[in-house]
């Protein structure tokens, strides 16, 4: 099938862009009653978003079943000795392990979220994925599916907390403070693409766009390394987690992509390139302990970044000799594509594809 390659994304229809402040409601509120993650930030944001709204935050959050907050903290020496572990060899054969394998990556989570935070800290990231990134992608989906795109069977919706950002300095241009207190700059860009879930093609037209994604990035990406991404990574030099200072520079690594198996294991296959901006690709399928079913595929770009703790600034804590670089990773892009498995995405598309703006240029 031709596609035309031209960028139109300007022109396209609505079902491109923008969330709106009650779509923002609509997803905190969701988070803080489903989720122990990040609750004080959260609820946080939640109150602001109410007061701009109008709302009484106190009243409202008060009748919420708020979750109680996940300790994440982890401490110096955690993270002294993460750096201390053996590190598996790089392969390039396909790996088979369990989906219900669970992994103590608190560490590695705790300093690629701060890896995240040093590449978007000014929020010029942010803004050249959208432009070069998910607006041209919408270009491409828009013209291969023009007819579900126009009748908004095909959404593709900015989230996380820069989306939020824009979305409200958008509605509220006079409350640029208030907002920028509880929506600060650091965050990558997260974006999903949601299929109509009453389509009865759903399935085929969900493995197909998520392969389409897939192919889109992993063409963009090896230019993309090189460009702007690659001056940021460059100046990114260090980072401090609790009290351990750590050398960052930019590295290289592969491509992969995780399926699942019919059983209850999953491959991972690695590409023979080692690249600085790479792909991942993943099939996520979570079962929650109150029986609510989370499922989608999940596209990211990520940076490759080798980390090397320096000194610690803990008194009673010395960086050992035997401590090595670990190559690791900042998000610069996600996108998530849920399945009809997804509870979350059953209920939330038409609450979504009722409520987007058509704006890519918002500020940040």
């Amino acid at each position: 099938m031709n596609i035309d390659n031209t960028d139109n994304t300007d022109k396209l229809a609505v079902s491109a862009t923008m969330i709106t402040p009650d779509n923002i409601k609509h997803d905190l509120i969701y988070c803080i009653t489903h989720s122990n993650d990040k609750i004080v930030k959260r609820t946080a944001r939640l109150q602001t978003v109410l007061e701009l709204m109008g709302e009484d935050p106190n009243t409202y959050i008060t009748a919420l079943d708020v979750q109680e907050e996940q300790n994440t903290v982890v401490t110096d020496q955690e993270i002294v000795d993460f750096f201390t572990q053996p590190v598996q060899e790089i392969t390039y054969d396909p790996v088979i392990f369990n989906k219900n394998k669970i992994l103590n990556d608190s560490v590695k989570k705790a300093i690629e979220a701060e890896l995240t935070v040093g590449m978007n800290l000014d929020g010029h990231l942010y803004k050249t994925t959208s432009r070069n990134l998910t607006r041209v992608l919408w270009g491409r989906i828009h013209a291969r599916y023009t007819a579900l795109c126009n009748d908004r069977k095909i959404i593709m919706v900015h989230k996380g907390g820069i989306a939020a950002r824009r979305a409200l300095l958008h509605a509220y241009p006079d409350k640029h403070d208030v907002i920028d207190k509880s929506f600060g700059l650091g965050g990558d860009n997260d974006v999903c693409l949601m299929i109509d879930p009453t389509l009865e093609n759903f399935d085929e037209l969900h493995k197909e766009l998520s392969q389409f994604v897939l192919d889109f990035l992993n063409f963009e990406v090896w230019g993309f390394g090189e460009g702007h991404i690659a001056t940021i990574a460059k100046n990114l030099k260090h980072i401090r987690v609790g009290g351990i200072y750590m050398k960052v520079s930019p590295a290289r690594r592969q491509s992969f992509t995780i399926h699942q198996l019919p059983d209850d294991n999953k491959i991972m296959v690695s590409s023979a390139a080692r690249l600085p901006v790479f792909t991942s690709y993943n099939e996520i399928n979570i079962t929650h302990e109150d029986g609510r079913t989370s499922s989608f595929n999940l596209i990211r770009v990520s940076q490759a970044l080798m980390v090397t703790p320096l000194n610690s600034e803990v008194e009673d804590i010395e960086i050992p000799i035997n401590c090595h670089g670990r190559l690791l990773k900042s998000e610069v892009l996600d996108i998530a594509l849920p399945t009809q498995k997804d509870n979350k995405h059953m209920s939330d598309f038409e609450h979504y594809r009722s409520g987007l703006w058509a704006n890519f240029n918002a500020k940040i």
